[in-house]
């Protein structure tokens, strides 16, 4: 099984790809490695209100 690859929320901020905003990366995305995936979860969690404590 090959596993994906992990980048940091500022390497995630800088990409041109990912399609979002260096501040709202940083703001949503903690200090850690993230799949594209798992941050693309993240981003649109926040972003769609469903977040704990809402």
């Amino acid at each position: 099984m090959k596993k994906k690859a992990t980048f940091s929320r500022e390497q995630l901020s800088k990409s041109k790809t990912f399609g979002y905003g260096k501040d709202l990366v940083l703001a949503v995305l903690e200090d850690r490695d993230y799949t594209k995936d798992e941050a693309e979860k993240e981003i649109q969690t926040y972003l769609t209100g469903e977040r704990e404590g809402i």
